[in-house]
């Protein structure tokens, strides 16, 4: 399972894309945007893998770590 800036660095590219739909004059619909586009075959499946069997206070908890912060909202520790 790949931690959480694995999954953000497979994904930069796509989160992109997804965001400048979003932001766009175009109208949107979720089958146009996904994080998984792009990748491929073995990235997509680490990452579905990762976000289906990560929770999120574990995700939040690894973020905390790396940031150096603690406690709920980014309280500085």
């Amino acid at each position: 399972m790949l931690n959480l800036q694995e999954v953000l660095a497979k994904t930069e590219e796509s989160r992109k894309m997804v965001k400048d739909q979003l932001d766009g004059p175009a109208m949107f619909h979720p089958s146009d945007g996904s994080i998984y586009a792009g990748l491929k075959p073995a990235d997509a499946f680490a990452v579905k893998e990762t976000m289906g069997k990560a929770s999120l206070s574990r995700l939040i908890q690894e973020y905390l770590g790396k940031s150096g912060t603690t406690g709920i909202a980014g309280v500085a520790g």
